[in-house]
């Protein structure tokens, strides 16, 4: 069960007569902000409360025994106020805060900058010099940092967000930024992967009922050419071409096969070393040379159907078994949208993320990885449309 506090005061309670809303949509993404809109009635006790960009709005899992959990703190944004007679609160999860401070040019050497220092440690200066800008409630407490990677010289010469710097870095590093509230106390996390997944599997004859599929290969590439920084003498790029051959390019002998030559190029921009280029650029192809595996399902968490398992999280993977359809393997959780008074009616999308030629070959069982949307239900809805089909 969910209920909805605004500014810590019951806005949305199952339980309570007068706090109530009409409408309620929770939207949950991998390394985006998210969002909450919701809708009351203009004469619910806390309509003349609401503060855009002041009010903070929560959502919260209870159970009957009485545990609670944060899974969404946003600030208000925008209202609408509509002939019906209501309100739509507009929301926007509390990683839009980094929007609202900006990170002032700075050389590697000068005072209090990272200088050359690792991915963890640089998203925690930005945090720190994000945290000296803005209103306390915008305000995080250093979480869990398990990126990885080497140290690199940092250096801006713009204005730019600190939101805009951390998309940056992930881009760079990989990895997964997200904030939580735990005791009211707000963290930013960023982690090289996230937790392992609670055990809940969405398999076929169980919770799908629905299968489509289609290729994707909107960001497909069979060859790669990695391009480094220019030297002092020569004022072209930096390539490959000296350890691989004589080729300037890196290249999937199977995927070009199979879809023909597509060549795109990947900037490193403070790499001169033609071996440490390579080096990167097979990293990077590796996200490219393959289309995406993406499954889509309506579900709702098979907790709220009574099964004793953890509810779906963003960011954990779980295990997709469809044989019919050549999907049998872990999937990411990178988007959820709760319908916080109808779960049924809750999606859940699974994948997003590049796999190379090979994987695809192992996984599908043929030359091609197909896009997939997936529709599922708990099997108490099984059982009701057995009774009443």
């Amino acid at each position: 069960m969910y209920k909805i506090t605004l500014d810590g005061s019951n806005l949305y309670h199952p339980w309570i007569r007068g706090r109530c809303i009409t409408e309620g949509a929770l939207t949950q993404e991998v390394n985006k902000n998210g969002s909450c809109d919701v809708s009351i009635v203009l004469d619910h006790p806390l309509a003349a409360s609401v503060l855009r960009r002041k009010s903070m709005l929560e959502v919260i899992r209870f159970g009957l025994t009485g545990s609670e959990k944060t899974i969404y703190r946003g600030v208000v944004m925008n209202t609408v106020e509509d002939r019906n007679i209501e309100m739509e609160i507009q929301t926007e999860g509390d990683l839009v805060f980094f929007q609202d401070s900006i990170i002032r040019p700075f050389h590697k050497t000068g005072t209090d900058v990272p200088g050359k220092t690792t991915p963890g440690n640089y998203f925690k200066w930005l945090v720190k010099k994000h945290n000296e800008q803005v209103d306390d409630f915008k305000q995080f407490l250093i979480g869990q940092v398990t990126i990885t990677g080497e140290a690199a010289d940092r250096e801006r010469n713009d204005y730019s967000t600190t939101r805009d710097i951390m998309d940056e870095l992930v881009a760079e590093s990989g990895g997964y930024i997200r904030t939580r509230t735990v005791g009211g106390v707000h963290y930013i996390d960023y982690l090289a992967e996230y937790e392992q997944a609670g055990g809940q599997d969405i398999r076929q004859g169980q919770n799908i009922i629905d299968v489509t599929k289609n290729v994707k290969t909107d960001d497909l590439a069979t060859r790669l050419i990695p391009l480094g920084s220019s030297t002092s003498n020569n004022e072209w790029p930096v390539t490959i071409a000296n350890v691989n051959g004589g080729k300037d390019y890196l290249e999937d002998a199977a995927a070009v096969k199979e879809y023909g030559i597509i060549t795109k190029t990947v900037e490193f921009s403070e790499i001169q070393n033609p071996t440490k280029l390579k080096e990167e650029g097979e990293k990077a192809f590796k996200k490219i040379n393959g289309a995406n595996l993406v499954t889509e399902l309506s579900a709702i968490d098979l907790s709220d159907a009574g099964y004793d398992v953890d509810m779906l999280k963003i960011g954990e993977k779980v295990f997709c078994a469809a044989p019919t359809y050549n999907i049998q393997q872990q999937l990411q959780i990178t988007k959820k949208v709760t319908d916080l008074l109808k779960p049924a009616n809750s999606k859940v999308t699974l994948g997003g993320t590049a796999l190379t030629y090979t994987q695809q070959q192992l996984q599908a069982g043929q030359g091609r990885v197909k896009y997939t949307t997936v529709t599922a239900i708990t099997n108490r809805q099984i059982d009701e449309i057995c009774i009443y089909s």
